[in-house]
């Protein structure tokens, strides 16, 4: 979407697989799709980007390599925001993109993977992820922030902790209390988890 307004849950110890049931008693159309991401965040060494609320990131999707540029965030409500965010794909070989990256001297500072369950509605997304170290969320998102507020309502889903921050926000406070290392060298990684846990 090339304007984005969303709102972002905590799933908690919620089934993500129950909650995809229920999404699907509400809204039987639904499309769905799975996917593997892993993003790549780029910023100055002086993190300037993130101080202006700007993301910079390369995305890879089941093998697609996806570029993302996003405005700051404008809040409509205490949780609910919206961002302009334009995303292209690239094709296989071409090194422009990294090329124009490294000329703005900006520089890899954040690694973070996620499983995705997309589910697909005539005028929204639900999007329900799993991070490492952070555990399950939901995601809806469309361009209409009242389409947004109405699927939260009928998916009863208002009680569940609303969540401001963006993933690699709350890493930054989660690895903290691990004590990982943070940006330039967040690395939010399933085997990373695995490692750390084991």
């Amino acid at each position: 979407m090339i304007n984005e307004t969303e709102i972002k849950l905590y799933l908690g110890d919620a089934d993500i697989n129950s909650f995809i049931d229920m999404c699907y008693e509400h809204y039987p159309m639904l499309i769905k799709s799975n996917s593997f991401q892993r993003d790549e965040y780029y910023d100055t060494l002086g993190m300037q980007l993130q101080s202006s609320d700007f993301v910079v990131r390369i995305r890879l999707k089941n093998n697609i390599k996806m570029v993302a540029l996003k405005s700051p965030r404008i809040y409509l409500s205490e949780f609910v925001h919206k961002r302009i965010e334009l995303e292209f794909q690239v094709n296989d070989g071409d090194d422009s993109i990294n090329k124009q990256i490294e000329e703005q001297n900006l520089i890899p500072i954040a690694i973070i993977e996620k499983r995705r369950t997309t589910l697909k509605g005539d005028n929204f997304v639900i999007e329900v992820d799993e991070v490492p170290f952070l555990g399950n969320f939901v995601e809806i998102e469309s361009s209409d922030v009242d389409v947004v507020n109405k699927i939260c309502s009928v998916l009863c889903i208002n009680e569940l902790k609303k969540v401001k921050e963006n993933y690699g926000e709350l890493l930054d406070i989660k690895l903290v209390e691990l004590g990982l290392p943070l940006r330039p060298y967040l690395e939010a990684t399933f085997f990373k988890e695995k490692e750390y846990y084991k």
